[in-house]
């Protein structure tokens, strides 16, 4: 509750404009600073983001990678050395051969 002004209503009418003013500009200081703060967490959040997509690709890749390459052993350990070798062997070749190539 306001105080009781027991000076002309002049003065009084001052006195709560200054007090008024002054609450406002905290306000306003406030609401800026919030907005601020609004601001550079979506930024860090979207460098997060980023940041977790590229490093789940890199492991996306590398599962890629061990998962064809476990299935190249497994080809070899069971005598199917199939197109893989042949294409090594015959740069270009694009056609299975469906085994071992002598």
């Amino acid at each position: 509750m306001w105080p009781v002004c027991r000076i002309s209503s002049r003065k009084c009418q001052k006195a709560v404009d200054s007090k008024l003013a002054a609450l406002q500009e905290s306000v306003q200081q406030a609401l800026d600073t919030a907005n601020k703060t609004s601001s550079s967490v979506s930024s860090l959040n979207n460098g997060v983001t980023q940041t977790m997509r590229t490093e789940l690709k890199g492991v996306q890749d590398q599962l890629s990678n061990v998962t064809g390459l476990s299935t190249k052993v497994d080809g070899i350990a069971n005598g199917r050395l199939g197109s893989y070798q042949c294409c090594q062997e015959h740069s270009g070749c694009d056609e299975p051969h469906g085994g071992a190539i002598d």
